[in-house]
């Protein structure tokens, strides 16, 4: 689209295009009335007010079961995918034993600096996966069992199944 527009509210003409106007994305490309200069000012204003932080609250109190379905949704795929990629099969399993049963799977730091990075970057659980997806799953992490990962933790040794891990 070329052309000018008059914003609504300030009165100034400018270039019809994204870096001056909001789309509307319900109604096929067409722009906002006023200009993104005069939309940020309206929303920074009214979002100062009392009326704004009372709708947030009663929208999060009132949507409560929602708010944590969504939110238990997005952290139980951010795990699937972290679970998925470091045993690099669908179906995640432990490196050590092979097991397969969800519940007893952990995310463990293959040079057991796990405390040092909790203590750096303070991320631990949900959190450590939703992390490693947006990182683009770094190197350092395996998935073992929470039986194989314990005794990891003395002498990098498994002897339930007799083999060095690590």
């Amino acid at each position: 689209m070329t052309g000018t527009k008059k914003c609504t509210k300030c009165g100034v003409e400018k270039l019809l295009n994204k870096d001056n106007f909001y789309a509307h994305n319900d109604r096929g490309g067409k722009f906002r009335a006023a200009c993104k200069t005069c939309c940020n000012s309206y929303l920074r204003q009214y979002k100062q007010t009392g009326s704004f932080k009372e709708y947030k609250r009663n929208h999060s109190l009132n949507n409560r079961a929602k708010l944590n379905a969504y939110t238990k949704k997005s952290r139980d795929k951010a795990k699937r995918l972290v679970f998925q990629h470091y045993s690099g099969a669908t179906i995640p399993f432990c490196k050590c034993c092979g097991t397969t049963v969800p519940e007893f799977l952990t995310l463990d730091h293959v040079n057991n600096d796990g405390a040092a990075d909790r203590k750096q970057k303070r991320r631990t659980g949900s959190q450590l996966c939703e992390v490693l997806v947006k990182e683009k799953f770094p190197s350092g992490f395996q998935i073992l069992c929470y039986n194989c990962n314990c005794s990891k933790n003395k002498d990098s040794f498994c002897p339930g199944h007799k083999k060095f891990l690590g």
